[in-house]
C-alpha cells in the first residue's frame, strides 16, 4: 500500500516530485489538495509496518476530507484503502464507488482499479466486458497495466474478438511503458514472445509500427 501512496503522489503532483515534504502547517487545514498530500507523506514516511492495526487510519482520514472535495487521487486513494482494508474495515462495494469518482474524472489508474473491480466481481457484478472497458480508457493514457490487460483480452479473445496484431500492438505498448523488470513488463515481454509464434514476420512487423505510431501520436498529445 505504502508503494501505491508514492505512485499516486506523483500523479497528483502532475508528474513532478517534491523537493521537500509539505508540512501540514503551511496551508489552510480545509485545503483539499493538500489534505491529500499530507496523508500520502504521512502514510509513506511514518514507517508503520503495512499490516499493523489501523496503521493507516489516520492518514484514511485525510483522504477522505479531500475525498469529499472531490480530489481525485484521493477518492482513488481511498478506494484503495477499501480495496485492501487499510486503516478502514475492507468494504468492496465502497471501493468501487470510490475508484468510479475518480475514474469519472479521468485519473487513469482509477479507471484500472475499476476495471479490476469488475473483472473480479469485487463491489460490483462480475462483467469482463465492463472491466475491459475501463481497462482501454486507462491505456489509451499509457498506463501500463491497462495496456497490458487490454492485449491479453485481444489475445485470448475475451469481450473481444481473438485478434493477435491488436494484441501485439497494445502488448508492445505495455512492454515500453512498465518500469523495466516489473510485473507488467515481464507480463507484456512473455504474452508477446507466445503471440510471436502465431504471426508472421510482416505481422509482427506491421504490428510493430501500429504501436510505435499509436505511442508517438500519444506523446504528442501530452
Amino acid at each position: 500500500m505504502r508503494r501505491v501512496f508514492i505512485a499516486l503522489a506523483v500523479v497528483f503532483v502532475g508528474g513532478k516530485a517534491w523537493a521537500q515534504t509539505p508540512r501540514p502547517d503551511q496551508r489552510p487545514s480545509n485545503d483539499a489538495p493538500h489534505l491529500a498530500m499530507v496523508g500520502i507523506v504521512s502514510a509513506f514516511g511514518k514507517g508503520v509496518p503495512s499490516n499493523a492495526p489501523n496503521s493507516y487510519a489516520r492518514e484514511v482520514k485525510l483522504f477522505r476530507k479531500a475525498a469529499m472535495r472531490g480530489v481525485a487521487p484521493a477518492e482513488q486513494i481511498l478506494g484503495l484503502a477499501y480495496y485492501e482494508g487499510h486503516g478502514v474495515p475492507r468494504d468492496y462495494a465502497m471501493a468501487a464507488e470510490w475508484f468510479r469518482r475518480a475514474a469519472a474524472q479521468g485519473l487513469a489508474p482509477a479507471e484500472f482499479s475499476l476495471g479490476v473491480a469488475y473483472v473480479r466481481g469485487r463491489g460490483v457484478p462480475r462483467d469482463y466486458a465492463l472491466g475491459l472497458k475501463w481497462f482501454r480508457k486507462a491505456a489509451e493514457q499509457g498506463l501500463s497495466p491497462g495496456e497490458l490487460d487490454v492485449g491479453l483480452a485481444y489475445a485470448h479473445g475475451q469481450a473481444v474478438p481473438r485478434n493477435y496484431a491488436k494484441a501485439y500492438e497494445w502488448l508492445a505498448l505495455a512492454e515500453a511503458t512498465a518500469r523495466a523488470g516489473g510485473p507488467s513488463h515481464l507480463r507484456a515481454s512473455q504474452a508477446i514472445k507466445s503471440l510471436e509464434i502465431h504471426m508472421s514476420p510482416t505481422q509482427i512487423a506491421d504490428a510493430q509500427s501500429s504501436a510505435l505510431a499509436w505511442f508517438k501520436s500519444h506523446l504528442a498529445r501530452k
